[in-house]
């Protein structure tokens, strides 16, 4: 197995058998390289590590996917580009693979013992998922952009923890290489080869050269946005960020943990909430409302009243919405890129706490409806290629709660069982991961500061997992909250 960690810190220079690639425009923005995704999968089998890797080298020898290989730079403009090269090699892996091993069972380590599991009623668990980081990264390991930037390795580095009766997979990659999407059709064309099934079930690896999205904006009028009143100007825009600045002098300590929500109670509640719609919309109204609606809206009115948010300051609730559907059909390939845009909802903290629960879903549901058409996409889009960046939107005091539904994604159905090594007594059909732990790492190793949530999804016992990040004090208010709102299963 080759380790990169023994390499010396050079950057070879350009050869002419290289691929030289510029980034795609929805790739290079200001967040995407301020980030890098670290996830890790839990699967309840031992994987054979020679079959994960073999497989992996086999995907990046098919057609596109090689892109996956490449090495991140800087041209003399300072752009970032891609430089692929030609083949990969033990000297020039497409893939960083390492691996540590425990004799011991998973459950007996004193780290990993406290991995999460479901509880019968929703609860915050009380581990930092943060805390996890250097035990399921390699040491030395890629952390940030500028990682990548300085050393000749590749953009995905994967990372397996063994032990008798369980395995840790952790990758880790610069948000500038994907989004949840990209990264779940990774891992699905990662099974398939495994599988022997790249020529049958591996999509072409759309985007390799050309930008899908790069025309995307050129006919939408900025006037147009629905919320276009509602964009800071470059005045509000610094008050905002002083403000948040004020906020984290007396608030430096923020807390990264999982919240785990019963598919039974998930179930109940959007049942009782969509009979209230029902009963309040007018008539011909379809009172749809989605899992992911229901979530965002219990989870804002319960971060609301945690943060203590004061009834007349505006909530801004910042949905990370996909345009793959609506660009990029389906026989068109996946495209591994960023393909994400914001979508707000914007009222005061006083309403978002004492309307409904339901007409909160709904008002979520409608912004997301109206701010998904076409047009409305092209219009908020002009506005990024007209300032080179997407606006921010609210006032200059507004809280803002960012959010990502990952179930689409469907992590949790993703199959390794071709890499099983064979167990005594283990006669399921599938290895799917039982649990799943997203963190990331800051540029400059900066702490983890933001409010919001990741749903990353629907476990195989119908547990549904929220990440939650939020102030240390207001962590504390929302487990309170819990502690005493959610007596009984609503079952």
């Amino acid at each position: 197995m080759w380790n990169w960690f023994s390499r010396t810190k050079q950057v070879p220079p350009k050869t002419e058998a290289e691929t030289v690639i510029p980034l795609h425009s929805w790739d290079i923005g200001d967040h995407n390289q301020v980030y890098s995704q670290v996830l890790t999968f839990q699967f309840d089998a031992v994987l054979d590590q020679q079959v994960l890797e073999d497989a992996f080298q086999r995907l990046l020898q098919t057609g596109g996917w090689r892109k996956l290989g490449a090495r991140l730079r800087k041209n003399d403009s300072g752009q970032l580009e891609y430089h692929i090269p030609s083949g990969f090699s033990e000297e020039r892996p497409g893939v960083l693979f390492t691996s540590t091993k425990h004799d011991t069972k998973l459950q007996n380590h004193p780290v990993f013992r406290h991995l999460p599991q479901g509880t019968r009623k929703p609860s915050i668990l009380p581990e930092s998922t943060m805390d996890l980081l250097p035990f399921v990264t390699y040491p030395g390991s890629p952390r940030t952009i500028d990682d990548w930037l300085g050393a000749d390795i590749p953009q995905l580095a994967i990372h397996t923890v063994t032990f008798e009766n369980a395995t840790l997979l952790t990758m880790t990659y610069p948000c500038t290489l994907t989004d949840a999407t990209g990264t779940a059709a990774i891992l699905q064309a990662w099974a398939a080869t495994m599988r022997g099934k790249t020529a049958e079930v591996v999509p072409e690896f759309a985007g390799f050269r050309e930008d899908p999205l790069e025309r995307v904006g050129e006919t939408g009028n900025p006037d147009q946005f629905v919320l276009f009143k509602d964009i800071l100007s470059t005045w509000g825009t610094v008050v905002f960020v002083v403000r948040d600045l004020w906020d984290q002098f007396w608030y430096p300590d923020y807390e990264k943990r999982l919240l785990c929500v019963p598919g039974e109670f998930l179930t109940q509640m959007r049942t009782d909430l969509m009979q209230e719609l029902g009963d309040d919309l007018p008539d011909g109204k379809d009172p749809f409302i989605s899992e992911g609606d229901v979530l965002v809206a219990w989870w804002t009115r319960m971060a609301a009243e945690a943060h203590g948010t004061a009834p007349d300051r505006l909530l801004a609730l910042l949905n990370i919405m996909g345009v793959r559907s609506l660009y990029l059909p389906a026989r068109d390939g996946i495209y591994i890129g960023n393909a994400g845009l914001p979508c707000y909802t914007l009222l005061p903290a006083g309403e978002a706490c004492t309307m409904k629960l339901s007409a909160l879903a709904w008002r979520l549901r409608q912004c997301l409806t109206v701010q998904r058409e076409r047009e409305q996409i092209e219009a908020h889009a002009s506005l990024m290629k007209r300032d080179g960046h997407f606006p921010l939107i609210g006032d200059p005091t507004m809280e803002l709660f960012t959010f990502s539904n990952w179930h689409k994604g469907k992590f949790f159905n993703i199959d390794f069982s071709a890499a099983r090594m064979e167990r005594d007594g283990d006669l399921s059909p599938a290895c799917s991961p039982t649990c799943i732990v997203q963190n990331v790492h800051v540029r400059g190793d900066k702490p983890l500061r933001f409010t919001g949530a990741v749903i990353v999804g629907k476990d195989p016992l119908g547990n549904w997992w929220v990440d939650t990040c939020m102030r240390k004090q207001a962590m504390q208010m929302l487990q309170r909250q819990l502690d005493v709102n959610i007596e009984d299963d609503p079952a």
